[in-house]
């Protein structure tokens, strides 16, 4: 399964999420959650292409840590 769809933790870890302004810490959160919304088919290239897409998209406007 990918990495996309950790339930409750997040991918990158808390001591790094606390040391983020609140701007970011915001804009992380908003990209967990449209990570873990996407629904794991039976193939999972459709998914691994979503994460990708997701991550490129927020990608043009911030910096985002390696975990991504």
């Amino acid at each position: 399964m990918s990495r996309c769809f950790r339930s409750s933790a997040m991918i990158i870890e808390k001591e790094l999420y606390d040391r983020c302004c609140r701007a970011y810490q915001r804009v992380i959160v908003e990209l967990e959650e449209k990570l873990s919304a996407i629904n794991a088919p039976e193939d999972e290239i459709p998914i691994l292409k979503q994460c990708f897409s997701i991550i490129m998209e927020v990608s043009q406007s911030y910096l985002l840590p390696k975990e991504y």
